[in-house]
């Protein structure tokens, strides 16, 4: 009889346990990740922009399904795109206010081209926009008026506040309240190490001529190295101007690079001389003028060195402003810091 009661509660548990467990799973909602892949794409289908991005985030199984193109098959029908899809990135899917969120010029041909100006930075093609389409950036118009445009700062190379209907060109070059301190206080410095380096050069050619007539390794570079810093100097001054001959368009930046390499190679054999007969001239002389020499051969060297790697990293189409990008790890941080204060030595582009 024990043993029948026993089996009985037995059972009326069980009964209970699942009575109370089938309660809570209707009451709680169904993850949607739980149910065939299939039925997830029908119910992401009935999901609009904002939810369909916001779904986006919630893990990296999501992440990786709803792609922009995934997104662009999904709200572009026939060439018309839902009307809140221009206000998303087709990077990112993130939505960014108005004033940071732009057309993508690259992507002329697809209805959707909004880009967040963070994607485009990231991307590193603010100096190519501005090379091939100008200064001015056209943002995602607000509605039926013509698209607005912005401005990129000159030094940190983010967006000005937006500035009304797109004109034809930007004439100028504006730049954030901040910056424009920052522009300042790096022209002063480089025009001061730019009166420096001229009295170095005079300095060392007048060491070159004064001591060292009767060697020929250090007075012909002397003389030489004096003549190109002139050449240097005006070079510079028209180095934004293209120079087309035989139908051969020269980079910007090449010549002020090949004058500077050449000045830096031309240093080397004074500097060389002067340090290998530095110490028997001093023996016999007591006379410290050769070591007044070789700090001036030197500081020209360190210049001209140090003038050519901010030349080539322009020639090679670095952006200063790269210093500022999103995201950077603390050594990319450290790297770009060290190319732009490079590029400020040689000139303020």
């Amino acid at each position: 009889m024990a043993r029948q009661e026993t089996h009985g509660l037995r059972r009326w548990r069980r009964a209970r346990d699942a009575s109370t467990e089938k309660r809570q799973y209707a009451s709680e909602p169904l993850a949607l990740n739980l149910i065939p892949l299939e039925l997830q794409l029908l119910v992401i289908s009935h999901l609009d922009v904002a939810n369909t991005a916001r779904l986006r985030q919630v893990c990296r199984f999501y992440r990786q399904l709803v792609t922009p193109d995934f997104v662009a098959k999904q709200f572009i029908r026939d060439g018309a795109q839902d009307p809140e899809l221009q206000w998303f990135c087709t990077a990112c899917l993130a939505r960014p206010s108005r004033a940071r969120l732009m057309l993508d010029e690259a992507r002329a041909a697809c209805p959707w081209r909004s880009l967040c100006f963070r994607c485009f930075r990231a991307r590193g093609g603010l100096r190519r926009h501005e090379r091939e389409h100008g200064r001015t950036v056209l943002l995602v118009p607000g509605g039926p008026q013509a698209s607005v445009v912005a401005v990129p700062c000159r030094f940190c190379g983010w967006l000005l506040a937006p500035g009304g209907p797109a004109p034809a060109s930007a004439p100028e070059r504006p730049a954030h309240r901040p910056c424009r301190v920052k522009i300042r206080l790096v022209s002063w410095a480089w025009i001061l190490l730019g009166v420096l380096q001229l009295v170095l050069g005079f300095m060392g050619a007048v060491a070159a001529w004064s001591n060292y007539e009767e060697m020929r390794e250090i007075y012909v570079p002397g003389t030489l190295n004096f003549a190109l810093m002139w050449v240097s100097l005006i070079v510079v001054g028209f180095q934004k101007v293209h120079i087309r001959r035989w139908r051969i368009t020269i980079k910007p930046w090449l010549i002020p690079f090949t004058l500077e390499s050449a000045m830096t190679i031309i240093w080397l054999p004074p500097l060389i001389a002067n340090a290998r007969d530095l110490a028997p001239m001093i023996e016999t002389s007591m006379d410290t003028f050769p070591v007044f020499s070789l700090a001036v051969f030197a500081a020209n060297f360190g210049f001209r060195l140090f003038n050519s790697i901010g030349y080539a990293l322009l020639f090679f189409d670095f952006d200063p402003r790269d210093v500022y990008l999103p995201d950077l790890s603390a050594a990319q941080k450290l790297l770009r810091a060290g190319c732009t204060f490079m590029i400020y030595w040689a000139f303020i582009p």
